[in-house]
């Protein structure tokens, strides 16, 4: 996995006369960095970056049931996944 950077440019002044600013700059920092590397894992591509789940080759994709209504989950389909493991 490569580095992560973030920049945030503050003044003196706005750190000085805020007190709570510190703490809610790096909580912004660990929430974003924390779903660039989600998104990474997730659909990574592989080149200069993690292979996501998605792109992996171990993705196991099967056919709806016939009747099956668009974006559900029935049990046939976790019987079908269960049966491509073995």
């Amino acid at each position: 996995m490569n580095k992560l950077i973030g920049v945030c440019y503050l003044t003196d002044e706005l750190v000085e006369d805020t007190v709570a600013l510190e703490a809610w700059v790096k909580k912004g920092f660990a929430e974003e960095f924390g779903f660039v590397m989600d998104d990474d894992l997730i659909n990574g591509t592989g080149a200069g970056m993690a292979l996501g789940i998605i792109n992996s080759p171990a993705l196991v994709s099967i056919s709806k049931e016939v009747g099956q209504a668009a974006k559900t989950f029935v049990a046939e389909n976790v019987e079908k996944m269960y049966a491509r493991m073995y």
